[in-house]
């Protein structure tokens, strides 16, 4: 190796008799990391740490600029571009010889965007409400002055009038119910076209209308609206017999000591009705074996969009004398209408059977399971025979308005209750209500199935439009 001091620059090479580091080249000096690599080596540590943190940021960062960019198109526009209006565009030569009518609808008709009506000329901040007013406007020649309505064929009502209120509040019965996931007794369309009768005004009415999904519960909509906005749906008043205001013998309650005692007369015989959907046949099979007493009998009620559960249920019933399945169904949802009107029918089924001889009526689901033995329960309902077993929500009734909905106006159709306004309960009534699985005398359930009573028939009408109405 040559001195140091030759040469300023120049590397000193090995030492006589040194080993070179492992690692390193014979004759360099080891070179050092700079700081950019170190940087980067610890970059790449906390990234492959952190990775899942990190993606899952990303993801929500992404999501809601999702969400913000889907909801731009419904902020309402700016105050200044209220009194704006859109020019009507004129007719194309080529379409003067088609129907006005029908041309206008179709360039007038809103267009579906993300569950909303929308004219397709529309800035994207038109609010809901307004598109909808725009919508309905344009089938009428006024908004405030309804046109003449054409000649009704025979065997249709005009639902528009105070004669159709009549028609609906009245005693003598209602229209027929129009298609699946549609209510008995709500006023129905005459034709597939959606055509208001009257000007709808208010928020939730508005909104129902810019979600439904059909025309036909567009129209139906329209016409409870119509109807309610003119005040010849609800009955303002029910007639009131009772005089007084309190429950009768409300703390009837099981009772060990009692319920050893023996009932007087014969043992009561029950009409079990079990309202089932979905495919849980085996649930079914649990329930009906525990339940089941050959001096009882069965009546099940399948959900209209349950087939297989429908085919083993109906060869199930082949096996027992006292097992039923209903030779009509219907879709029922969870606090709808539909469901009250299914346990009416039910219940007139069940009072037309011949041979049926039953005592009480008892509601179940497939989700039910009995805590008692059939004995228990028939020696306790033998002892009570003259009365109905009903579970009350409690004594504070304006909590259980609000909370139930009582004051609101709901219609059902497209299998979905929409809400449509306020409205005023009755007067005449003491509401209560609480769970909506009850025992009714065979009495009672004649009372309510074959009664001419005002006060029923008006109940019935009222609770037609009511959120939950079986509680």
């Amino acid at each position: 190796a040559r001195p140091a001091s030759l040469g300023g620059g120049s590397r000193l090479g090995p030492r006589p008799g040194a080993l070179p580091r492992p690692g390193c080249r014979a004759g360099r000096a080891p070179r050092v990391p700079g700081r950019k690599m170190v940087a980067s080596a610890r970059v790449q540590k906390l990234v492959r740490r952190y990775k899942l943190a990190i993606a899952t940021a990303l993801a929500i960062l992404l999501l809601q600029g999702l969400v913000v960019w889907s909801f731009s198109g419904l902020e309402e526009d700016e105050p200044g571009e209220k009194g704006r209006q859109r020019k009507p565009r004129p007719l194309d030569p080529g379409e003067g010889s088609k129907d006005t009518d029908s041309s206008a609808g179709r360039r007038g008709s809103a267009g579906r965007r993300h569950g909303r009506w929308r004219g397709r000329a529309e800035s994207p901040g038109v609010p809901v409400a307004k598109v909808v007013r725009a919508v309905t406007s344009r089938h009428r020649a006024s908004r405030r002055v309804p046109p003449a309505p054409p000649p009704e064929a025979p065997g249709r009502q005009n639902l528009s009038g105070a004669a159709a209120g009549e028609a609906l509040v009245g005693a003598a019965g209602f229209p027929p119910h129009g298609d699946t996931g549609s209510v008995e007794g709500a006023p129905q369309p005459t034709d597939n076209g959606f055509t208001p009768k009257c000007e709808i005004v208010g928020k939730d009415a508005l909104s129902a209308l810019a979600r439904a999904s059909s025309k036909q519960c567009q129209q139906e909509i329209a016409n409870v609206v119509c109807l309610h906005q003119a005040g010849n749906l609800m009955p303002k008043a029910v007639p009131r017999h009772c005089q007084l205001a309190g429950k009768m013998s409300p703390g009837i309650q099981w009772d060990e000591v009692r319920a050893q005692q023996p009932a007087d007369g014969p043992p009561v015989r029950i009409a079990y009705m079990l309202v089932v959907h979905g495919r849980a046949i085996r649930q079914l099979k649990r329930l009906l074996k525990a339940v089941y007493h050959a001096q009882h009998f069965f009546y099940i009620h399948v959900d209209k969009r349950s087939n297989y559960l429908h085919r083993e249920v109906v060869e199930l019933a082949r096996q027992y004398d006292n097992v039923r399945v209903t030779p009509w169904r219907m879709v029922t949802i969870w606090g709808g209408a539909s469901l009250l009107r299914m346990y009416l029918r039910s219940m007139r089924d069940l009072l037309e059977v011949p041979g049926w001889a039953w005592d009480f009526f008892i509601n179940l689901s497939a989700t039910d399971y009995p805590t008692r033995t059939n004995e228990e329960l028939v020696t306790f309902l033998s002892k009570n025979r003259d009365k109905n077993f009903l579970k009350s929500h409690g004594r504070d009734n304006s909590r259980f308005i609000k909370k139930q909905g009582l004051d609101r106006l709901f219609h059902e159709c497209d299998s979905h209750m929409w809400r449509l306004g306020e409205r005023q309960i009755p007067a005449g009534i003491v509401v209560d209500g609480g769970s909506d699985w009850f025992v009714l005398t065979r009495s009672f359930v004649e009372y309510v199935v074959y009664t001419d009573d005002p006060l029923v028939a008006q109940l019935r009408q009222f609770y037609t439009y009511t959120l939950l109405p079986a509680e």
